[in-house]
């Protein structure tokens, strides 16, 4: 296993917990905005000896007012909208980490498995509603508004199937990576997160459990293993490599470079050595076997010396078992 894909899967890990941890805090400040913009403007409302309207006799709310209420009300829309954004980036961010970390231990899968099920849960919960109304307007003879609500209520209550399970199923990833690298913090997060009154706690504990773990890996630490590891073959791993000359390392970040595989094989992640940045942008990803290939890795842009060479680190998934190649390339 590359020590660069297993630190890409905790990171993300660690990255997902952090906003999994903003986004509810947001929401919550958001709603709490809102509220209080309401307590105000009805306080102001009555207290304040306002004009009333001739026709209804309630009071008229002067400019001012409606201007602090429309920016109350404004404030807590936006950050409501960030906290979903920060939601779906943290989501997909662990879904992402528990794979990556998925190709040495077994046991975190069901963690992505549970960001499966909160991805299909947000997906639904935006689709539903368009598609009731879409049929309302469409067939409104069709249309019943008790029946619809029945449905409508029972699918929600689906949904909060999924999203309950799949917080829990969360919350074991994140406890079995914990066990896996003998973090208390992250074990105790993982708990946390599976009971989802505690999950914002649960998020905390597990970015600096993570934190704790990348530390110790970078710092040469071996992890205390508990999990399933993929068995290692007991033949040679075949040969992988590259082929055709040097590749090309372009200032946009675009790598070049030809290889070779005697078997079927997957490439997950380009790391330029010296320059400390990695990718898991690589087209195409599956090598056919016995031709050779020309691939393309994107970076984000760097600074290149012309004719300067490059060594470049490529893991590859073989035969389930990963293993690292070099790639030689000029820069231009």
């Amino acid at each position: 296993m590359s020590w660069d894909l297993e630190l890409l899967g905790l990171n993300k890990l660690k990255s997902g917990a952090l906003y999994m941890f903003i986004a509810p805090f947001l929401l919550i400040v958001a709603v709490i905005l809102i509220v209080v913009t309401g307590f105000v403007s009805a306080f102001f409302s009555q207290n304040n000896n306002l004009p009333t309207s001739p026709s209804s006799g309630l009071p008229v709310i002067t400019p001012s007012q409606a201007g602090g209420l429309l920016a109350g009300l404004t404030v807590g829309a936006i950050l409501a909208f960030i906290s979903l954004i920060l939601s779906l980036v943290g989501i997909f961010s662990i879904r992402s980490g528990f794979g990556n970390l998925s190709y040495k231990v077994r046991d975190v899968e069901i963690g992505k498995t549970g960001t499966t099920l909160i991805i299909v849960n947000i997906i639904l919960s935006f689709i539903l509603p368009i598609v009731i109304l879409l049929f309302a307007f469409l067939a409104p003879s069709s249309f019943n508004p008790i029946d619809f609500s029945l449905f409508y209520d029972g699918i929600q209550i689906i949904l909060l199937i999924l999203g309950v399970i799949g917080n829990i199923l969360i919350g074991i990833g994140y406890y079995r990576v914990g066990n896996i690298y003998g973090s208390d913090a992250t074990r105790i997060g993982g708990i946390l997160i599976a009971t989802i009154i505690l999950s914002i706690v649960g998020f905390i504990l597990a970015y600096i459990g993570l934190g704790g773990i990348i530390n110790k890996i970078r710092s040469g630490g071996q992890p205390v293993s508990q999990g399933t590891y993929y068995p290692q073959p007991p033949y040679v791993q075949p040969a992988i490599y590259q082929e055709g000359g040097q590749g090309i390392l372009t200032s946009q970040g675009v790598l070049n470079f030809q290889v070779y595989s005697t078997v079927p094989a997957t490439l997950i992640l380009a790391f330029i050595e010296g320059v400390n940045i990695s990718t898991s942008t690589i087209w195409p990803q599956s090598i056919p076997p016995n031709q050779i290939t020309n691939v393309t890795a994107k970076f984000t842009p760097i600074q290149v010396t012309p004719n300067a060479q490059y060594r470049v680190r490529v893991t590859a998934l073989v035969n389930g078992v990963t293993t690292d190649f070099v790639v030689i390339a000029v820069g231009t």
